[in-house]
């Protein structure tokens, strides 16, 4: 069972690009011969299946972005509320 309907277990090219462009933009400073690098986390601009696809479960990840929207949250929980307490699902025998 998927939350979401693409599969986030591969990426695009156009993805993987822009990822790469993000993670050398992460780069802050280089120590030594440059093997050893001081990063700043761009992890929320990354584009949103790079932040799938780095998941433990890219496939039923809960997006961190999507997660502070906050009024569209809210009113999905409304609707399932409703749905849910609506007399026409009253009578499903559990």
């Amino acid at each position: 069972m998927k939350i979401y309907s693409r599969d986030y277990c591969s990426l695009t090219m156009k993805e993987k690009d822009e990822w790469n462009i993000l993670r050398e933009r992460e780069v802050i400073h280089k120590i030594g011969d440059g093997d050893l690098a001081i990063r700043k986390s761009l992890y929320r601009e990354y584009p949103v299946a790079v932040r799938h696809y780095l998941s433990l479960f890219p496939n039923n990840h809960l997006d961190i972005v999507d997660l502070r929207n906050t009024e569209y949250l809210s009113n999905n929980v409304e609707l399932f509320y409703s749905l849910i307490n609506s007399p026409s699902k009253m009578n499903v025998i559990f």
